[in-house]
């Protein structure tokens, strides 16, 4: 990937700021979901995720240990309804400013599934331009902008800086995902860039929305599927369209654009 490898640092446990308030949040979840899990175990019968989670920590070998089933359950709900509804949130606000691509996406919903028929798992694959439209969402506003899953073991020397031992790095999406080395006129929204033949050119690490490898996320095609499920029956019965009244302020206090609050205006088809 053209461009320098961008990484994020700081210190784990700021006892002020976002970072405080996140560790707070993230403990409530916690706390949360060990109840949920405890509660889980006392009944049977049960078939979900949480369930399969659950047998697979009584395996044999290399079980899940309970830490390793209160991590994936938490990223299961973070990716799986949060960052979903951020995803859905800022694609409205795409389709409301870009008529021409709300107009040419509804008009393929109506061809492949109709006015009113409810979508199934079947139409998923007839639907390219929702997919590309849905992928450059997520390039232009990916939900999870920093990705901070490793931590310094000793200090690091990068270029001229020294990374502290003990402080934790991450991977900048949104910079990756706006580098005009990595993407042309990336400010620009232009679901052309995810036609198959573009998608196949392009480096694997120019676009990773839910991380990749391994340990991405595994909420990714679940997000994705509400997002599809959403959008189709959306458009079928709505309209969605600029705010006549208000402006759409950004902000960049995290060192990425995100709104103060998004107006917009949806009308019914009907």
């Amino acid at each position: 990937m053209a461009g320098n490898p961008l990484i994020f640092f700081a210190p784990e446990n700021l006892p002020f700021g976002p970072v405080a308030q996140l560790n707070k949040e993230v403990s409530i979840m916690k706390e949360f979901l060990n109840k949920l899990i405890d509660e889980r175990k006392a009944q049977k019968g049960k078939k979900d995720i949480l369930a399969s989670f659950i047998q697979a920590s009584e395996a044999a070998d290399q079980g899940l240990t309970h830490q390793e089933i209160v991590s994936n359950t938490f990223i299961l709900f973070l990716a799986g309804h949060e960052t979903t509804a951020t995803a859905l949130m800022y694609l409205l606000y795409e389709l409301s400013i870009h008529q021409d691509i709300q107009d040419k996406l509804y008009q393929e919903i109506v061809d492949v599934i109709g006015e009113k028929k409810e979508a199934d798992f079947e139409h998923m694959d007839k639907l390219p331009y929702l997919d590309m439209v849905i992928s450059e969402n997520l390039r232009v506003h990916p939900p999870a902008t920093l990705l901070i899953t490793r931590k310094a073991t000793q200090d690091l020397k990068y270029k001229d800086k020294v990374i502290p031992k003990e402080c934790l790095i991450g991977v900048d999406i949104h910079a990756i995902h706006h580098n005009p080395d990595v993407h042309k006129n990336p400010e620009e929204f232009i679901p052309e860039r995810f036609t198959p033949e573009n998608k196949k050119a392009m480096d694997r690490f120019a676009y990773l929305p839910f991380s990749l490898g391994p340990r991405q996320c595994i909420g990714n095609n679940f997000s994705l599927m509400e997002q599809h499920l959403f959008i189709i029956e959306f458009l079928q019965k709505f309209t969605v369209l600029p705010p006549k009244h208000h402006v759409n302020e950004w902000k960049r206090d995290s060192g990425f654009p995100s709104p103060t609050a998004l107006h917009l205006r949806i009308v019914s088809r009907k």
